[in-house]
């Protein structure tokens, strides 16, 4: 259930960033999303949860890109170790401070998560930062586990927790 849970939504978020994103289309994306797409869905509530959160990210930045289910390389953890992050949303703030969100999507019941010291956030953060995709210097990185059963979490990593566990090896 939670796999199909993570492809609806990643479809759904690849589908609206196909579309325009002012607000008369979000807000029209967001009613298709709960009475036409996943109408029928019984855990609709937790799509939606997971694209609103989405939504509050990027609205805080311009320039954004946004990177869904890529696979990037952790070769500090061991020979040909590979790990895939659900989203990445990188971007400028309004004091043009680079930012990058790396987000986990968490369906399940049973366990909360919490973003902070989350070795996987912290690995996929690290593999991101680490590829030929991100070559800025100075950026603030947040990392997010969004888990509508529960709640969200979110840790900003002060430049101390950056190089502890992103930049040295």
């Amino acid at each position: 259930e939670g796999t199909l849970l993570h492809e609806l939504i990643t479809i759904d978020i690849r589908e609206y960033l196909r579309i325009q994103n002012d607000k008369p289309v979000l807000d029209a994306y967001l009613h298709y999303l709960e009475n036409v797409k996943h109408a029928e869905n019984i855990n609709k509530h937790l799509i939606v949860d997971c694209f609103k959160s989405f939504i509050e990210i990027k609205k805080q930045l311009f320039d954004v890109d946004v990177i869904l289910d890529k696979r990037f390389d952790l070769e500090y953890l061991g020979e040909n170790e590979k790990g895939t992050v659900d989203c990445i949303i990188t971007g400028n703030n309004f004091d043009d401070k680079h930012q990058i969100h790396v987000i986990d999507f968490k369906f399940g019941y049973g366990v909360k998560v919490d973003a902070h010291m989350n070795w996987q956030l912290l690995n996929y953060a690290k593999g991101y930062i680490k590829s030929k995709y991100h070559t800025i210097v100075d950026y603030d990185l947040h990392l997010h586990i969004f888990q509508p059963t529960f709640s969200n979490s979110c840790w900003k990593l002060d430049e101390e927790e950056k190089y502890k566990y992103i930049i040295s090896d």
